[in-house]
């Protein structure tokens, strides 16, 4: 019944987008939060958000380009690689964190001051 189809859609798009966002959820919010003090952690999603729009407005701009299937594949071949990178590169090397993010904050903040004196 028409019912029934609605109930299974609705599930269905719950389930795909929960999976679909676990990923750069992950990424984006998680890993931020257990490695870099507060005020640093604000700056960067601010700054990634910026270029994520920029990323988008030149891509929508240029989307015209990639009328062909194989240039669509090389070009996101071409990102994909360029994301894995940057990742390697600018993530930190996780490590279980036994003191308090308080603690961390802090400690941060001292090393700020001193290094400005």
């Amino acid at each position: 019944s028409a019912v029934t189809d609605r109930v299974a859609d609705c599930l269905l798009f719950n389930a795909f987008f929960r999976f679909f966002n676990f990923g750069p959820n992950i990424t984006t919010y998680l890993i931020p939060l257990e490695s870099w003090p507060t005020p640093v952690r604000g700056t960067m999603h601010g700054f990634a958000g910026a270029a994520a729009k920029l990323g988008a407005t030149i891509g929508l701009g240029l989307f015209w380009l990639l009328r062909s299937r194989k240039l669509m594949c090389v070009a996101c071949a071409i990102c994909a690689g360029l994301a894995t990178l940057t990742t390697m590169v600018y993530s930190p090397h996780l490590v279980p964190v036994s003191a308090d993010l308080k603690l961390i904050d802090e400690e941060w903040q001292e090393g700020r001051v001193n290094s400005s004196e």
